[in-house]
């Protein structure tokens, strides 16, 4: 367990822009009966609103990194890898390649590619053809 008092919080940077209410530090831990240690990055933002279940003052966000760059980095480094399992998701029920239709490896690539096809040609459409509003809808939400 991290403990709070151990942690020097700053106001958080979102890629170049200064957080509004997000704060950022790291500290090193070790997992019981290990000596290998490895980085916390930890980001806390107050609760605005009171919650009858989770009184606490701040909401956190924990990483365990490897990555040897500015805090700020590493939470962007993460939030991209992210990113790309909203993208894996997205191919997989908006465009139904959860599974592939054939055994065959050349067929099963060709639908692949023309499923991606499709994914970019939608990303297309929704950020240079649609009105703003649909920015940040999905393929299922749109179809």
């Amino acid at each position: 367990m991290i403990k709070q008092t151990q942690l020097s919080f700053k106001l958080a940077s979102h890629r170049g822009r200064r957080g509004d209410d997000g704060e950022i530090a790291e500290t090193v831990h070790t997992m019981n009966y290990t000596e290998k240690a490895f980085r916390v990055v930890v980001l806390r933002w107050k609760n605005t609103q009171g919650d009858l279940f989770h009184p606490e003052e701040y909401s956190y966000h924990v990483i365990a990194t490897d990555l040897e760059c500015s805090l700020e980095k590493a939470v962007w480094e993460y939030h991209d890898r992210g990113q790309i399992e909203n993208i894996i998701k997205e191919l997989k029920i908006g465009i139904y390649m959860e599974s592939l239709p054939s055994g065959d490896f050349g067929a099963s690539s060709f639908w692949f590619a023309l499923g991606v096809l499709v994914y970019n040609t939608f990303i297309f459409q929704r950020e240079l053809v649609l009105p703003e509003y649909y920015g940040r809808k999905t393929i299922q939400t749109l179809r």
